[in-house]
């Protein structure tokens, strides 16, 4: 703020005193003394012009003969440019200015012509909005208490700018202006958005919606009623508001294309991220990707952002991993060349780690899931930190660092009750279906195997999410030794049809598995690897190979020594056996597993053991020549235990 040294050097060098002469510092600070023999020294005139600017947050030369009143800005910058005094300059040709603090402080700090600068920052304030600088007169309408002025252009606010800076914009007006302001009311609303309260979002939608149906039709009054129908289908959706969710989508479908060019692209936004969690890939990526480039052309940098965030995944979970890469670093380089925000920085360090652990590097993924994470709470908003928490729930999984992703778990449940949803509509399983997945990648099946069981219909609130849902309940069924085959076939047609190509190549994987050690058929097994390696992997899909059941490796080492697939297995194989060497800190902090307080029985044991060869239920029971109903009886008891 006070520019440092090179400040007071400057003021020094200005002043007609040497610092020798400068008084202790019992009597006034460096800073003051200095202004005072710098300000002293120039004539009235630029004294005068100085003061005056002093009031605007920046100016031009235009601006300030339009502030003033008057006709000599350029004559006065001129001699501000020629003494160098304390200013910055902004924009290609240094057409903008903005005096420095110190000097703002001092030169506010002298005597004051109320009424003189009253008139000057209503005229600034005029000048700012004619040439498109909302945020600028809006601070100064506000400053002056011209309200009426100020509430008018929070409608163009919504609509072209980041918003996060200006929380407490609502607050500076009297409650007779708010309450009776739709533009208002939708500020609120998305506030509340962006803290996770949907119901308070749908709160003031209503209220907002209720003033704009007795507003005569105007474009301001469009942009508005398409702002809250944006806002509207995603809290209706979380609040659990299905009916008023489809409502709002299908308002925006029919607006879309009469909506103020620099809503158009949210609406693409919107519908896309809709398509995404019904789990209509092929939609999703059309409309993502036409929002992020209407975005980007627009110079809409939350927007594009915003797009990219929901993009990536969408091209992960169609098999897109190459794509989703090259996605990535294209947007990133246009990002970077506007405002950086720290909400941009943390959510495309998200983005880095999510993409590094499907490329299973994890080193750059804990850094860079860590560095999203150091810095969450304070820019990111609960639906973001919580997909933020399970990559690095993912993170802790595939380390095999329970600290980890019991610490994200619990970050992710409380995530969810600071939202309040009754249901869950997010695109990642439930915690208890995360905890029971994380259980079986230490060894231990049985919390999958229950939940299987319990679970008769999923309770989540978007396809997305209950087709790879399905996908788990079907490989808890399977350990149980239940005969799937038929479900597994139909759900991969269902994510096919879908795009959710890394659910089919997760589904061909089980399937393969259950053809090896279930059928008796590693041959065949190893033939359908040898296609699914050479379809999969180089499009960089590596992740479901890595996540495998680890009886693949036999079948990978089958492919390398016939030659199959050589490349593909080997890479593979290699990823794999590194994972399973997690590093001395890890394995120093990773709980043994308790074993059941009553030992199983030798019957038990002895049925525990053909289960985990991956025989089915018929076949144990021929095997120990007893009733299928008594190894099923044999199965419950372990599973108590």
């Amino acid at each position: 703020r006070t520019g440092g040294w090179p400040a007071a050097l400057q003021l020094s060098a200005l002043s007609e005193n040497p610092l020798s002469h400068v008084p202790g510092p019992g009597q006034r600070a460096l800073s003051d003394y200095l202004l005072e023999e710098v300000f002293a020294g120039l004539e009235p005139g630029l004294q005068r012009f100085l003061q005056d600017m002093s009031l605007l947050p920046l100016f031009s030369q235009e601006v300030a003969d339009e502030a003033r009143n008057g006709s000599d800005a350029a004559d006065w910058i001129a001699a501000m440019r020629e003494r160098n005094l304390l200013f910055q300059s902004y924009g290609e040709g240094h057409y903008w200015y903005r005096l420095h603090d110190l000097l703002i402080d001092w030169l506010q700090a002298q005597d004051r012509e109320p009424e003189r600068e009253s008139s000057i920052r209503i005229r600034a304030a005029e000048a700012f909005r004619q040439r498109g600088l909302i945020v600028e007169a809006l601070e100064l309408f506000l400053a002056e208490g011209c309200y009426d002025q100020a509430e008018a252009l929070v409608p163009l606010l919504l609509q072209a700018e980041d918003l996060s800076g200006y929380r407490s914009l609502p607050s500076r007006f009297p409650d007779s202006v708010r309450m009776s302001s739709p533009a208002l009311l939708l500020l609120q609303a998305l506030f509340s958005f962006m803290d996770g309260q949907y119901g308070a979002v749908l709160e003031h939608l209503a209220a907002a919606d209720r003033l704009l149906q007795s507003t005569d039709p105007s474009p301001d009054t469009e942009a508005l009623q398409f702002v809250s129908m944006l806002l509207g289908w995603p809290s209706a959706r979380f609040a659990g508001h299905r009916a008023e969710a489809e409502q709002s989508l299908t308002q925006i479908q029919a607006r879309l294309a009469s909506a103020p060019a620099g809503l158009q692209h949210w609406g693409l936004y919107t519908l896309g991220t809709e398509a995404f969690m019904e789990a209509r890939l092929g939609p999703a990526h059309t409309l993502l990707t036409d929002a992020l480039a209407g975005a980007l052309d627009s110079g809409d940098n939350p927007c594009a952002l915003r797009c990219l965030v929901m993009l990536v995944p969408v091209l992960v979970q169609g098999g897109r991993i190459g794509d989703a890469r090259r996605c990535y670093e294209q947007t990133r380089l246009k990002l970077v060349n506007g405002p950086v925000s720290k909400e941009q920085v943390c959510l495309l360090a998200y983005l880095e780690g999510l993409l590094a652990l499907e490329h299973h590097d994890l080193e750059y993924a804990t850094k860079r899931l860590g560095e999203a994470g150091q810095i969450a709470d304070q820019h990111l908003t609960p639906l973001d930190q919580l997909y933020l928490a399970f990559e690095r729930f993912r993170l802790g999984m595939v380390l095999r660092d329970s600290e980890l992703w019991q610490q994200e778990l619990t970050r992710i449940e409380q995530l969810h009750q600071v939202m309040g949803q009754l249901r869950w509509h997010h695109n990642i399983p439930r915690p208890e279906v995360l905890e029971a997945l994380a259980r079986l990648t230490e060894g231990n099946a049985f919390p999958l195997i229950l939940w299987a069981q319990s679970d008769p219909e999923p309770v989540v609130g978007n396809r997305f999410c209950t087709l790879n849902e399905t996908l788990l309940k079907l490989i808890g069924q399977l350990l149980a030794a239940s005969p799937v085959a038929r479900e597994l076939a139909a759900l991969r047609t269902e994510a096919e049809e879908a795009g959710l190509l890394q659910l089919v190549c997760r589904l061909d994987l089980v399937s393969l598995m259950v053809q090896a050690f279930g059928d008796q058929d590693p041959e065949g097994a190893v033939k359908k690897l040898d296609a699914l390696l050479a379809l999969w992997v180089p499009r960089g899909l590596v992740r479901p190979f890595v996540d495998a059941d680890p009886r693949l490796d036999s079948l990978l080492d089958a492919c390398i020594t016939r030659g199959w697939s050589e490349v593909e297995a080997s890479r593979i194989l290699a990823l794999r056996q590194a994972r399973m060497e997690p590093d001395a800190e890890t394995c120093a902090r990773t709980p043994e597993v308790a074993g059941p307080d009553e030992p199983l029985s030798d019957r038990e044991q002895g049925v525990l053991d053909l289960l985990a060869e991956g025989l089915s239920n018929k076949a144990i029971s021929k095997q120990l020549g007893i009733s299928v109903a008594t190894v099923k009886s044999h199965l419950s008891n372990i599973y108590g235990k």
